[in-house]
């Protein structure tokens, strides 16, 4: 199961990877530059997860509007 966490604020997202039982199997948060979080890498739709390799990829669109793949692994 992935949960999507987000703090309207700070704007910082995080996501977690839980197995049946509610054990954390992984942890996705976003890039940051100069001490905030890079806009657009975690979106909350259009997301899917692979095992192999293991990340999430997401639907995103660049600065023009244009839609890009970003990907995501676990630290």
């Amino acid at each position: 199961m992935a949960l999507m966490f987000y703090q309207p604020q700070s704007m910082d997202k995080l996501m977690k990877i839980l197995d049946l039982e509610g054990n954390e199997l992984a942890a996705y948060d976003e890039l940051r530059a100069n001490g905030k979080p890079k806009l657009g890498m975690l979106g909350g739709a259009f997301a899917c997860y692979t095992q192999q390799p293991e990340r999430f990829t997401f639907l995103v669109t660049d600065d023009n509007h244009k839609i890009e793949l970003k990907h995501a692994g676990a630290r």
